[in-house]
């Protein structure tokens, strides 16, 4: 193969230093860029193929294409039952996933050597030679496990020559007591087997061994904090107050953990040929991206647990659910910036291994067609996502400091309200003193509809006030929490998340939330309100010199997909006839020809309210919040009902 070829001159690269290795590594991509490598199906096929060929392979030497595939279609768990379009895999699929590996199916007689079906009663069938078989597995999988595997323990880092696995040379690591000599290994917790562990100090040593990673690989890192921000617990979070100590990578046979306060960032440019596979990759790669490493072909169990749970799952939380393996987390929050400990490099080697480990159980977990499509597709979205987060938005500091002013006036102006209606030993901010207040104010019958907690108080919270805001006692409530949110999210907080180079740096999350969108955070940079509620913000954020800032959207596209999903014909009909929806709706429930731009709003909160389910007080209540719209309830109930 091409990759036995280029190691070997890698290696002498690498000896002669200077720009040859990058010289190198640049021809090696170039030669090889229209190789179309086996996916992550094709090494999962290979290995069920050699399940279940194992019990037949004696007294057979050929099988037929469609005994194979049902055979695959039987393992239980597998994704081959339903590979394509919720089908069994096709002598098609089987064919595409083979051909990477040179194994290639021949129209053959059928003889008393042949594995086939009962109901294939023909003389010539397209089918496989067994024995081709054996050169991929040799290559791409590893053997099959010993009858009697190793039994799980808690995972502890032992010397290979009491296990008797293999001995890896070891570089040390100062202050690693037992790490210094010989080869070193963990137990897998999933599997029990033991796994060589290389821990590399050296440049050599490090770049020759990214060099003979093969496949797939997973990757992990440990930072610190950077030099005079140790003071800061969290410093190690972030790019700008942390950098990497170790990066961790295994590749399904060793573990190599790079000490990055010794190697230079440099020798990492091997892995850019791998996949490389993360938990919450968003986070890794943010700070690799400070090494100067650039990965594209990037796969995060994170994305992969939230498209099979709905949710982002920690390591942990995941590796219990999939693994029903419960790895210690404690070193995560340990002191990297010193010498390492052995505990520490433990845990750093466990990290990658279970991540491995989740990938191949959630692939299980993920339909070939659509979830694995959509993972994909999700991944694809980190680069351009970590790279948003690493530019920033640009703030106008001034403008911003003195739209804080203005809003700190307000808020002493609105507290001033807000005791004219209630006590001033009533801490509007506290819940239960607010509770309390206001069930000893409201009648009987706003009581009645008031929604409490399970522990029986009021709720308090922006949604049920804004609920009721047009009563007299809540109105200066509402105005008042309004005010204070507007100062401790987009005023004081924005400050304190504000970077030297004058912007704000928040996270994108990929598949955040529950419905599948993005969400933001540390500041949440999409929850930026609509100007009349809060007049002069948005306007706070500038483009550099030179530069302007480019809105881009998707024209109404949750109604165009709530009417393909629905098959609504007068949805469909509105955008094939390139009719505005928004100002469509209006026309139909008020009767009017002629829509403004302000009436046109109505159309949105109509079409964005009970496309949802909203209710007559959920869609008065975002009308009024959402859009500046003020009706009555009977006239969003009126809305409602034209609508429908």
């Amino acid at each position: 193969r091409a990759e036995d070829i280029w190691e070997p001159l890698f290696q002498i690269a690498t000896a002669l230093g200077g720009d040859w290795p990058e010289r190198t590594w640049s021809a090696a991509v170039h030669l090889s860029c229209n190789k179309v490598l086996p996916t992550d199906y094709g090494i999962e096929l290979l290995e069920d193929i050699r399940v279940v060929l194992a019990p037949v392979m004696d007294a057979y030497t050929h099988i037929t294409s469609d005994w194979l595939r049902y055979a695959l279609g039987d393992l239980e768990g597998r994704p081959w039952e339903s590979y394509t379009n919720r089908e069994l895999i096709s002598q098609l699929d089987l064919s595409r996933e083979l051909k990477h590996f040179d194994i290639h199916p021949v129209q053959h007689k059928v003889n008393a050597k042949t594995r086939k079906r009962p109901d294939q009663t023909k003389t010539n069938y397209r089918g496989y030679r067994i024995d081709d078989f054996a050169d991929a597995w040799a290559r791409y999988i590893p053997p099959p496990p010993s009858p009697e595997p190793a039994t799980p323990s808690t995972p502890a880092t032992q010397n290979c020559e009491e296990t008797g696995a293999e001995q890896n040379e070891v570089a040390g690591v100062a202050g690693v007591a037992g790490f210094q000599e010989g080869g070193r290994c963990v137990c897998d917790p999933v599997t029990g087997e033991e796994v060589p562990v290389r821990i590399l100090t050296d440049d050599a040593d490090a770049v020759m061994a990214l060099l003979t990673l093969q496949g797939p690989v997973a990757v992990d890192t440990e930072t610190r904090a950077r030099p005079g921000h140790e003071d800061n617990r969290k410093a190690g979070l972030s790019v700008r107050t942390g950098q990497v100590r170790l990066i961790q990578v295994y590749d399904g046979k060793r573990i190599l953990i790079l000490d990055m306060d010794t190697v230079d960032p440099e020798v990492l440019y091997p892995l850019r040929q791998h996949e490389c596979i993360f938990h919450n990759a968003q986070f890794d790669l943010a700070f690799l991206e400070y090494l100067a490493l650039d990965l594209r072909d990037v796969t995060c169990t994170m994305l992969e647990s939230a498209l099979v749970t709905m949710n982002n799952l920690s390591l942990a939380k995941a590796c219990k659910e999939f693994l029903d393996v419960t790895p210690d987390k404690a070193g995560q929050v340990s002191d990297w910036s010193g010498e390492l400990t052995e505990a520490q490099l433990e845990y750093a080697a466990l990290d990658p291994l279970l991540t491995w480990h989740l990938h191949a159980a959630l692939r299980k977990h993920m339909k070939p067609d659509r979830t694995v499509r959509g993972g994909k597709l999700a991944s694809s979205c980190i680069p351009a996502v970590r790279d948003a987060r690493a530019r920033g938005m640009l703030l106008d500091v001034d403008r911003h400091s003195a739209l804080v002013d203005t809003w700190e006036r307000e808020l002493e102006s609105a507290v001033v309200n807000l005791q004219e209606v209630i006590s001033s030993e009533v801490n509007p901010d506290s819940t239960k003193q607010l509770s309390d207040w206001l069930r000893d104010t409201l009648d009987d019958e706003t009581l009645e509809a008031w929604p409490e907690t399970d522990g029986g108080q009021l709720q308090t919270g922006k949604d049920t006030l804004e609920v009721f805001a047009q009563l007299p006692a809540v109105r200066p409530l509402l105005d008042y929490r309004q005010i204070n949110t507007r100062l401790k999210t987009w005023g004081h907080g924005y400050q304190r998340h504000l970077d030297e180079d004058g912007r704000l740096h928040g996270e994108l999350v990929l598949h955040g939330a529950r419905t599948g969108r993005m969400s933001s955070r540390e500041p949440n940079l999409q929850n930026i309100p609509q100007e009349f509620r809060t007049p002069g913000l948005r306007s706070c954020f500038i483009a550099p010199e030179g530069h302007v800032l480019l809105a881009c959207d998707f024209s109404q596209i949750e109604i165009r997909i709530a009417g393909m999903q629905s098959d609504d014909q007068v949805i469909l009909d509105a955008y094939r006839n390139s009719i505005d929806l928004h100002s469509e709706i209006v026309r139909s429930v008020t009767g009017k020809k002629r829509v403004s731009k302000q009436e046109r709003k109505l159309g949105k909160a109509l079409n964005f309210g009970f496309i949802y389910g909203a209710g007559a007080r959920t869609f008065q209540t975002r009308a009024y919040n959402d859009y500046g719209l003020d009706f009555t309830l009977d006239e969003a109930q009126a809305f409602k009902d034209k609508f429908h």
